[in-house]
């Protein structure tokens, strides 16, 4: 771990250069702050197009307190020259002062005159007029203060605390082309270079002590690189740094490698249909999903966007493409009416062209536009510079811009607001920013809401180690978070508005409703009655039913029982029946056996004749 000093060189507490600050100095530095509009805008003046008649009335008032005012300043003047005037002069000029407030009071007697007449002859429509000329005039005037060609923005100055981090640059060293990723609770740092010497340490940052500690990565871990790329994400609960492309001695590479925070470890990561070797290029992490655009590599500067989904690369959907750009910017910024990537700045030929062109890529409609309507200061065209995404805006610090002779380094701090679509300078510690470039991404720290540079070049083009923290005052974010408060409540009074016109609507069709419900129950009502008369004739006839019913119910009881009766006497007669068939059946047989037995007796009788005849021939 390094040693740190607690000590912090502010631009507040370290004064300029020459050491020419003082009390009085700031003193009257807090009055110009404090004469200054809280939203950085000048105060608006009225347009040339404004009409007179609204005019007419402060006019006259003006002439007014201008002729009586006009005694006393002439009285001041004249007590300033003579401080020790004679009493009789003095007694001389009494009267001619009488006379003089007499006049101004005469003209003031004719100008109320006058506005009496104009007032009687002014119509109603000329009042209407004036009414509305001076709501327009209003309008104007606001529209100025939201959208004038003066407006630096919320933040316009100073409106950070500037410090300069001191520490030993044991382990974070001087570099350029190095790349920053602020992933939870640490500012994460790797690689760069430092002339012909190449980093593939992992150094984190504390922002809370400003301590540095370099990470010991177990295992394999990616060769040293520079002009890379670097994203954080949460996955799995785990902390990922995604590491991509850049220059490995002098050779430009396209393999992907992840570092796990948890574990301390890295591992290759293995795609498909990855996209060629470059450096220069912008990655950023949306959720599981990385963007890449543009770079370098050994065919020149490339135009190209890809999408890395798991293991699968795809190209970037769109027509409308941006010029191929290198060492450019891309944020992912994320409002409530924008989710896009922004691409700003970059180097258009890979030799110092600069161009500070801001486009915009929808990852809803996956479609480019160029957004040049934005009003407010533009930044200067560069390339190597550093940018962040946090509390709707993108902030742009440092780079390069190209020169007739040159290319120089810049030294300044722009923020693009996305929902506002305007630009606007933060005008802080310039000089105490120094030139720097070659840097990567602005790391901003969400709980203290510090912006924090690490290394780069100077304005000697020599890498260094210096690290700059840019602190919001009390007014900066605490305004934004006021101008996010109102903006939400105002979305919630027109939310409560907009229902309450709903509840009066359906409150108007209830009233409706309940007068139709109330002529119906008066209708149903009469229907009503006439049923329960038709009821209690229904009940009349029920009544009468049911007395039928009771005389029918005994008559079906003495049928019932007459039923039964007869059904006694049927099964009584199916016996008889049945007797009768066995008596008959019995006859038969009797019968049957009589005829049996009379042909029995008849062989008998014929027997016994035949034995008597055979007798009597035996006899003879």
């Amino acid at each position: 771990m390094s040693d740190i000093s607690d000590f912090s060189e502010s631009a507040f507490s370290k004064g300029d250069s020459d050491g020419s600050w003082t009390e009085d100095e700031g003193a009257k530095q807090k009055k110009k702050s404090a004469k200054r509009s809280l939203f950085g805008l000048g105060k608006a003046s009225k347009t040339a197009d404004e009409p007179d008649a609204g005019k007419s009335d402060s006019a006259d008032k003006n002439i007014e307190t201008s002729d009586k005012a006009a005694p006393k300043e002439e009285t001041k003047k004249a007590e300033a020259t003579n401080e020790e005037p004679k009493k009789a002069e003095s007694t001389k000029e009494e009267p001619k002062k009488a006379e003089a407030t007499k006049a101004v009071e005469k003209k003031a007697e004719a100008t109320k005159a006058v506005e009496k007449k104009a007032d009687t002859k002014q119509p109603a429509d000329t009042k209407a007029d004036q009414a509305s000329s001076k709501k327009e005039s209003a309008r104007s005037e606001s529209s100025k203060l939201v959208y004038g060609d003066s407006a630096s923005g919320i933040l316009s100055p100073p409106d950070f605390f500037f410090s300069s981090i001191v520490h030993d640059g044991k382990v974070f060293t001087a570099r350029t082309e190095h790349v920053v990723v602020q992933l939870e609770d640490t500012i994460y740092i790797w690689g760069g270079r430092q002339s012909d010497t190449m980093y593939n340490d992992l150094i984190s940052f504390d922002p809370p002590s400003n301590t540095f500690s370099t990470i010991a990565a177990e295992g394999s871990k990616p060769p040293a690189r520079s002009g890379a790329s670097l994203v954080g994400r949460i996955e799995g609960g785990r902390g990922i740094l995604t590491l991509w492309g850049g220059e490995e001695k002098d050779e430009l590479t396209n393999k992907a490698w992840n570092f796990d925070t948890k574990t301390n470890t890295w591992s290759k990561l293995t795609t498909k249909s990855t996209p060629s070797a470059r450096k220069g290029h912008s990655l950023c992490s949306n959720s599981d999903t990385l963007y890449l655009f543009g770079g370098v590599d050994a065919t020149g500067v490339k135009e190209d966007g890809y999408v890395l989904k798991k293991d699968m690369w795809t190209r970037l959907k769109g027509d409308k493409v941006p010029p191929a750009r290198c060492f450019h910017t891309a944020t992912i910024a994320k409002t409530e009416k924008v989710n896009a990537m922004i691409v700003f700045g970059g180097d258009l030929s890979g030799n110092g062209r600069a161009t500070n062109d801001l486009w915009r890529y929808d990852l809803r409609d996956e479609e480019w536009r160029l957004i040049d309507s934005a009003s407010g200061e533009t930044p200067a065209p560069r390339f190597k510079h550093a940018s962040a995404f946090y509390e709707g805006r993108v902030w742009i610090c440092g780079g390069q811009t190209s020169g007739w002779f040159t290319i120089y380094e810049v030294s300044d701090f722009f923020a693009y607001d996305v929902s506002g679509n305007y630009w606007f300078k933060c005008d802080v510690a310039a000089k105490q920013l120094g030139y720097h470039s070659n840097f990567g991404p602005l790391a901003l720290f969400p709980q203290t809401k510090a912006l924090y540079v690490f290394g780069g070049s100077s304005s000697y083009g020599k890498p260094t180690s210096d690290v700059y923290r840019l602190a919001p005052v009390c007014t900066t974010f605490s305004v934004l978070d006021v101008r996010r408060d109102v903006t939400e409540t105002a979305t919630e009074v027109k939310q409560v508005r907009e229902e309450v016109e709903k509840s009066a609507a359906t409150a108007a069709k209830v009233m409706e409703f309940v007068e139709k419900l109330e002529k119906n129950m008066s209708v149903a009502s009469g229907k009503v009655s006439d049923l329960s008369r038709s009821v209690n004739d229904f009940q009349k006839e029920i009544s009468s039913m049911v007395a039928n019913s009771t005389s029918c119910m005994e008559s079906v009881e003495q049928v019932r029982k007459k039923l039964d009766n007869i059904e006694g006497k049927f099964v009584a007669f199916a016996q008889l029946e049945r007797r009768c068939e066995l008596i008959e059946s019995s006859i038969t047989e009797l019968l049957r056996k009589l005829d049996e037995k009379a042909d029995r007796s008849a062989l008998r009788k014929i027997t016994d004749h035949i034995q008597i005849s055979d007798t009597d021939e035996d006899s003879d």
